[in-house]
């Protein structure tokens, strides 16, 4: 069962409508952390606390708290309207790839001007754009959205081609007529619906029509399931549920708490069980879905520490039973793992609660308690009895081991998952290193871009935290003598292992922190040679280290060189900078002088994939590099092709006369090696002679050697 339903989740999650949901309500997350806060600072039951706040310099506390409350959480409805609009808009034209793309921006004024329609704006009340009107925020910005593009791609725009024109001009005119199209067809549409329906707007009909289903149900067990089974449908689906049954708490939920608090003052005893307090405190524990056995079952079972992040960020309100962060922050909605835990915790919580009210085991509420008031004193204070907050207890206890089993689930779905987006983007960039077409990773709006931002972040973190690791793949001389060998950045990510190292880079130079990367392998390829040259002074070893062309031209780069070369004996030590085909060098005059610096603090400089991408002969026009390696295709071909034996003869003619070395990399074999030796290449790296090694490996090596 959970398979099927995880199937029919994945298709939905896959369309564009949802997509745009989930990705507004991440866009959200501030102003839901903001409101959260602020709405428990405003909030915290505490007579001593809410005294001071309301009266000290004329309440101006409390009024700051309800003031960013209501600047946040109080137009909820209407940023969600926007952002869904703009998140559809661009995950459209990025999807189309055509002329839509970046209409992000119109999308988002139709969705708003649709659910202003649907709201009933003017005539309206402020709370129509708070968590009330989420429902419809999401199906107008929906609707909107959709209807927008459809038009747009359908309509014959002109081109503005007078001189001068400005390009955003000329697309803000094409959008007039579908823009006006969409927000007439919601004007028409909500007329309908008043007409029809005697409202004032759709929210109107959708608050009367649910509170509409409750008076045709009779009992307090079947309106309380009936009640808790809505409210948690209405959530899943990022509807605010307990504020769209607003209607049903106030005229039977909080009608039995008011009846029972007169019976008691009549010293008469309580009779009602469905009470409001009771949906709060003892079955909606920390808010829908009983949230507050989740982040229990989080701490407790959960191995993922960014889930456990999510939890910690959740637990400060939660403990006031504001539960908004987890709610679309984790998120729960549209989350089909924890979609059965999610209905059926506060379903059982709810029957336990009955039995054990009906039995007698518990007394029934009778006070109105604050709904911010923490678990089990908000139990005690409503009974009137330590009975009511074992009850939360065993409550809590019973919803921890109802969602135990699926937040397992879900570390494992959200591995399964990032391991099989992390292929893709690892494929994705093998096909741009094949093809030699750039590619941008994190630019993508769908699986792959996310992935790649996200891992891009956990890089920056084990550069500040130093899991980064460097292997040595040694290099040798004909005669069989280690004369050195490449630092090789490796990465061991605790998810998905070893991380594909051009990715690594790839990730660094998009994320902009490509010369701090570089940076560090370069001073631990220094650091790891003093060791070594203090053990093997006689070696003459030299320890290659890639920089991309991007980085050496940078003059920071060139200081940090500098910083370096004044700590460190260079001149006693082999640190060669191999130059990588990323990115072209430009050569011009400061270039040239630069480079010279460099080798003048006792560095070398080497061409990397010599004769492919984007370098050039033109390197060799000067005398600042110290060794040209092969590329790695020219050395393949070694055995089949003879035109790559005729370039690499050349290339090593060319160089002898010049004074600079060669080395050919991917020497798999002793055939190939020997093909080199006859070719005139004497320097050798690849897997026949080793592959990459640790450091403690490579000294062995030395040592052996």
């Amino acid at each position: 069962m959970q398979r099927k339903i995880g199937k029919i989740f994945s298709k939905i999650q896959e369309m564009l409508v949802v997509q745009s949901i989930r990705f507004s309500l991440i866009t959200l997350i501030p102003i839901l952390m903001i409101g959260s806060f602020f709405l428990v600072a405003a909030s915290i039951p505490l007579d001593g606390y809410q005294n001071v706040i309301s009266t000290w310099n004329n309440g101006v506390l409390l009024h700051i708290f309800n003031g960013i409350y209501n600047a946040t959480f109080g137009m909820l409805s209407m940023y969600t309207a926007g952002m869904v609009g703009y998140h559809y808009g661009n995950l459209y034209g990025n999807f189309y790839a055509g002329r839509d793309r970046n209409f992000g921006h119109a999308t988002l004024m139709v969705s708003l001007g649709g659910y202003f329609v649907l709201s009933g704006v003017p005539d309206v009340t402020m709370d129509v754009f708070g968590p009330k009107g989420m429902f419809t925020a999401i199906v107008s910005a929906c609707i909107a959205s959709r209807l927008f593009m459809w038009l747009f791609r359908r309509m014959h725009h002109k081109t503005l081609l007078t001189d001068g024109a400005d390009v955003r001009l000329g697309l803000s005119i094409q959008t007039i007529f579908p823009a006006a199209i969409t927000i007439g067809f919601f004007v028409v549409l909500n007329m309908v619906i008043q007409t029809v329906f005697d409202v004032s707007s759709v929210y109107e009909l959708i608050i009367r029509t649910l509170n509409g289903m409750f008076t045709y149900i009779r009992g307090d067990l079947w309106r309380g399931l009936s009640f808790v089974i809505v409210s948690s449908v209405l959530w899943f689906f990022g509807i605010h549920g307990g504020n769209m049954l607003d209607g049903v708490s106030n005229d039977i939920l909080l009608k039995a708490t008011e009846k029972n608090m007169q019976l008691v003052a009549q010293g008469k005893e309580a009779t009602e069980i469905l009470t409001k307090q009771v949906i709060d405190f003892f079955v909606l524990l920390g808010g829908c879905g009983a949230t507050m056995c989740l982040l229990v079952a989080l701490f407790i079972f959960s191995k993922r520490s960014n889930t456990k992040q999510m939890a910690k960020c959740s637990a400060f309100p939660m403990l006031f039973n504001v539960n908004e962060i987890m709610v679309f922050g984790f998120p729960i909605i549209y989350n089909a793992t924890l979609l059965i835990p999610f209905l059926c915790t506060p379903v059982v919580c709810f029957l336990i609660t009955y039995i054990s009210m009906k039995t007698g085991l518990v007394p029934l509420v009778t006070q109105d308690v604050e709904w911010t008031t923490p678990i089990f004193i908000s139990g005690y204070k409503a009974t009137g009895s330590l009975a009511g907050s074992v009850l939360q207890l065993v409550n809590l206890c019973v919803g921890v081991l109802i969602y135990a089993p699926f937040v397992k689930r879900y570390d494992a779905e959200k591995v399964r998952v990032a391991k099989r987006d992390y292929q893709k983007l690892v494929c994705k960039l093998q096909e741009s290193e094949q093809t030699r077409i750039p590619v941008r990773l994190m630019d993508d709006a769908f699986t792959y871009g996310w992935m790649g931002k996200a891992l891009a972040a956990d890089l920056k973190l084990a550069i500040e935290k130093q899991e980064l690791k460097l292997y040595y793949q040694p290099q040798y001389h004909a005669d069989g003598t280690c004369i050195g060998a490449e630092a090789l950045l490796r990465w061991n990510h605790a998810v998905h292992g070893n991380i594909y190292p051009p990715l690594i880079f790839q990730l660094a130079e998009e994320a902009g922190f490509l010369e701090k990367l570089e940076e560090w392998v370069v001073w631990k390829a220094t650091f790891d040679m003093q060791m070594l040259q203090k053990k093997y002074a006689d070696h003459k070893l030299k320890i290659s280290v890639n920089v991309t062309g991007t980085t050496i031209q940078l003059k920071a780069f060139e200081s940090f060189l500098k910083n370096l070369a004044d700590t460190c004996p260079l001149h006693e030590m082999g640190i060669c900078i191999e130059v990588t085909e990323q990115a072209a060098l430009r050569l011009d005059d400061v270039q040239i002088e630069r480079f010279h610096r460099i080798r003048e603090m006792g560095y070398m400089l080497a061409v990397d994939d010599f004769s492919m991408g984007s370098t050039s002969i033109q390197y060799l026009t000067g005398s600042y590099f110290d060794l040209v390696k092969l590329d790695g295709s020219l050395v393949r071909g070694t055995l089949d092709n003879p035109r790559c034996c005729e370039i690499i003869s050349s290339i090593v003619q060319l160089t002898n006369s010049l004074d600079m070395m060669v080395l050919a990399e991917y020497v798999s074999d002793a055939a190939i090696q020997e093909k080199l030796l006859e070719l005139g290449c004497e320097l050798y790296q690849g897997s026949y002679f080793s592959p990459p090694i640790t450091l403690s490996a490579f000294e062995k090596l030395l040592q052996e050697n």
